[in-house]
């Protein structure tokens, strides 16, 4: 029986984020950070053996595969809109990669971080799987980069829509790519909630920034590293 805890304490404070969330729009009620704060802080607080909370806990795990599939359902909608712009999307995906692990790397760099924290952030706007693989063949520390991505995820889902908004961006394939090829999963989840086309357009987007920047971000550092050398 000792499921029914950890089941429990991960619907209630995810319930609890949810409604917060719906009256306080800000980084710290999201559904994705506050939850895992508060469930932290119980374990700590009450010295609840970690095991004992994973027993239920890990029951959520289960349906994060089939949510994640259930995005090919907004895609296969969609399809007919998203193919006659393809070649923009992977034109601005690859372009994006290539910047975005730039920028990352030469941010940490600029302000005097190390090189390994540099490197765990290169992948911070893919999703989580791909991106602690990502940081393992940089060099990167995977834990790091857990935390980078979601960081990066809350902040675009929260500030996303208000730069789109500032730059009048309301197409809706622009607006969902946008969404997807910087705050991945958690981008795509806001995206939805504008619209269908916004959906399948934000989960193509994040798709694709995964694979290109599991493809480039070793070529990029190399490059980068080489110059730095000289």
């Amino acid at each position: 029986m000792k499921w029914i805890f950890g089941f429990f304490i991960t619907f209630f404070t995810f319930w609890l984020s949810k409604r917060l969330y719906s009256h306080y729009r800000n980084f710290i009620t999201h559904p994705v950070l506050l939850p895992s704060i508060l469930i932290v802080l119980f374990i700590e607080i009450f010295r609840i053996d970690f095991n004992t909370y994973w027993e239920g806990g890990r029951v959520f795990i289960f349906f994060l595969n089939p949510a994640t599939v259930a995005l090919a359902y907004l895609l296969y909608k969609k399809w007919d809109i998203i193919k006659r712009y393809f070649f923009e999307i992977i034109s601005t995906v690859t372009l994006s990669s290539i910047i975005g692990i730039l920028i990352a790397y030469l941010f940490v760099k600029i302000v005097g971080g190390t090189e390994v924290v540099a490197l765990s952030m290169v992948s911070k706007s893919i999703t989580t799987p791909i991106a602690v693989k990502v940081s393992e063949i940089v060099g990167g520390v995977p834990s790091l980069t857990a935390v980078f991505v979601i960081i990066t995820g809350i902040e675009g889902a929260l500030l996303g829509p208000l730069f789109l908004k500032i730059f009048k961006i309301d197409h809706p394939i622009v607006w969902g790519i946008s969404m997807g090829i910087t705050s991945h999963g958690i981008g795509t989840a806001r995206a939805v909630e504008e619209g269908i086309l916004q959906g399948a357009a934000s989960g193509v987007g994040f798709i694709l920034m995964g694979i290109a920047t599991a493809i480039f971000a070793p070529y990029v550092i190399w490059v980068v590293e080489l110059f730095i050398k000289k």
